[in-house]
């Protein structure tokens, strides 16, 4: 798909040349594995998300299978890590995420140039994110508030399907619809809550309303790539499938981009 639209991913970050304490303790117990392991998870952070990464038992097995290292290693350094203060524990514990204070000040201060940027209230650990002009917090509740509504929802259409009288057919109740996308014939395509619900579960770490009005944005920044009544849900759908995947980045010595920059910042 041709064109830009907002992204929440870096396509770098800084490294400081003073390594705080934490990062060679974490070292010092795993060696290069482990410092390796921490700059692949900043990676997975910084380029996903930007200033956090879910982690469960299925995001690990797939970050040790892309980092070549194992299970019980890639567990133990997330440990150590989280026990150092390298990663918050509340929230790891609470929500299942990784991230911190300092990862979260880097990422606003490499995102401070940028336009709307969404981020969760409950997975704030820096104070004064909501003064800034271009931070839009929302609740991680929100998507579930909707889940909840469409579900009631579904249930008072099938009850007024069951009290519809006999002798009226064809007289169903019609879902509410909850966003529209432009389509080429200058029409809009209409997404019902059955639909929104869809999207939630099959992408549960995306904000699927924040990534629908990005493509609506991008839609009408692109009238001529607009898609048609018969292609539309595949664009939606290609669109949340990339959002999912993390950016790939080059080996170290090909390109790769570091700020090393002195300072003391903690991750």
């Amino acid at each position: 798909m041709a064109g830009r639209h907002n992204k929440y991913h870096l396509d770098w970050f800084k490294m400081d040349v003073a390594m705080d304490t934490k990062i060679e303790l974490l070292e010092a117990e795993f060696g290069l594995k482990g410092f390796a392991i921490f700059v692949k998870l900043l990676q997975r952070i910084y380029g996903g998300q930007g200033y956090y990464c879910e982690w469960n038992e299925e995001v690990r097995l797939l970050f040790s299978r892309r980092v070549g290292e194992g299970c019980n290693l890639v567990s133990e350094v997330v440990d150590s890590a989280i026990k150092r203060g390298l990663f918050d524990q509340t929230l790891y514990e609470k929500y299942s995420i990784l991230t911190s204070e300092g990862i979260q000040e880097r990422y606003l201060d490499a995102i401070n140039k940028r336009g709307s940027i969404e981020m969760k209230k409950e997975y704030l650990l820096v104070h004064g994110a909501q003064n800034l002009k271009n931070v839009v917090i929302n609740s991680i509740n929100d998507n579930k508030n909707l889940i909840n509504n469409v579900k009631n929802t579904q249930n008072r259409i099938e009850q007024n399907r069951t009290e519809k009288n006999n002798n009226k057919p064809g007289t169903e109740c019609s879902e509410q619809v909850v966003f529209r996308m432009p389509l080429k014939d200058n029409t809009e395509f209409d997404i019902t809550e059955s639909q929104y619900i869809e999207f939630v579960q099959a992408y549960p770490e995306v904000d699927i309303k924040q990534e629908l009005k990005k493509m609506r944005v991008w839609c009408n920044s692109n009238p001529t790539k607009k898609k048609t009544k018969r292609g539309v849900m595949r664009f939606i759908n290609s669109w949340l499938d990339r959002v999912t995947k993390p950016p790939q980045y080059p080996q170290t010595g090909t390109g790769e981009k570091y700020d090393y920059s002195t300072g003391g910042d903690t991750f």
